[in-house]
């Protein structure tokens, strides 16, 4: 009789530690589910501003590309219409080319560098997303909660295994 109210209590603590461990997975799987929420929003938030990145990049381009045309229509205007040499044309057309072709340069090569970008954070969390849950046999083909001297700690296999409740419950049915 009091073997049996042993087994009995150590099925009960058994399966109180089996509930707070799966307590603990379902708060874990509900803060999962509120990361990938979260994840999913940052991912449309970037697609918005990728958008809005190639329009302003778009027109900026145009209008540099725009004002370059401009300063070298005035160059060629003085050294075929009014048969300048280029040392007599105004320097401020010199000027402008060459600024509006260095901002051109710069805006694709700040565009370059503003493409698509992970933090590290989103990187382990898609990875973290990737890898399914653990899911499978005992994987030392032992059945711990059947073992006379078992150890307070519930093993971290037995914690992971997604048949931890037939297990333990199994073990409760065949004492």
């Amino acid at each position: 009789m009091a073997d049996e109210e042993t087994s009995m209590k150590e099925d009960r603590q058994n399966l109180t530690l089996v509930e707070q461990h799966l307590r603990g997975r379902i708060e874990t799987e509900i803060e999962l589910e509120r990361l990938i929420e979260q994840l999913k929003t940052e991912k449309a938030n970037m697609k918005r501003e990728r958008k809005e990145l190639e329009t302003f990049f778009i027109l900026s381009c145009s209008v540099f590309a725009t004002t370059l045309v401009w300063f070298l229509y005035w160059i060629l205007y003085d050294v075929i219409i009014w048969s300048k040499s280029f040392l007599q044309v105004s320097p401020v057309n010199y000027f402008g080319l060459a600024a509006m072709a260095g901002l051109i340069l710069f805006e694709a090569r700040i565009t370059i560098h503003r493409a698509p970008y992970k933090s590290a954070k989103d990187a382990n969390l898609e990875e973290a997303l990737a890898v399914p849950h653990k899911i499978g046999k005992c994987p030392h083909n032992i059945n711990y909660f059947d073992q006379p001297n078992k150890a307070k700690e519930i093993p971290e296999e037995c914690i992971e295994c997604s048949r931890i409740i037939d297990c333990a419950s199994r073990s409760t049915k065949a004492k």
